[in-house]
């Protein structure tokens, strides 16, 4: 990977998605708000991509992919999946 390739949007972890809920983690604290990623991504490469963010969150890992995405309510999450 080239230098900074750990920076670009997507690339290995870096998403968008997750540094902005990293960026607010003590917003959503205040309000009491149980955060945690969730990824297909085997638990190990998770590990490290936390602690290389670092994310102050967990990040959970569904290799098998046994969350269903349109009904995420069923495995105690509140909201859709994208």
């Amino acid at each position: 990977m080239p230098e900074g390739g750990d920076l670009i949007p997507g690339a290995r972890g870096y998403t968008p998605q997750a540094c902005a809920f990293r960026d607010h983690y003590q917003e959503l604290a205040t309000v009491e708000a149980e955060l945690f990623g969730l990824s297909a991504q085997p638990t190990d490469y998770q590990r490290e991509m936390a602690e290389r963010l670092p994310l102050p969150f967990e990040i959970l890992s569904d290799a098998k992919r046994t969350v269903p995405r349109s009904r995420p309510a069923e495995c105690g999450l509140s909201s859709a999946l994208p």
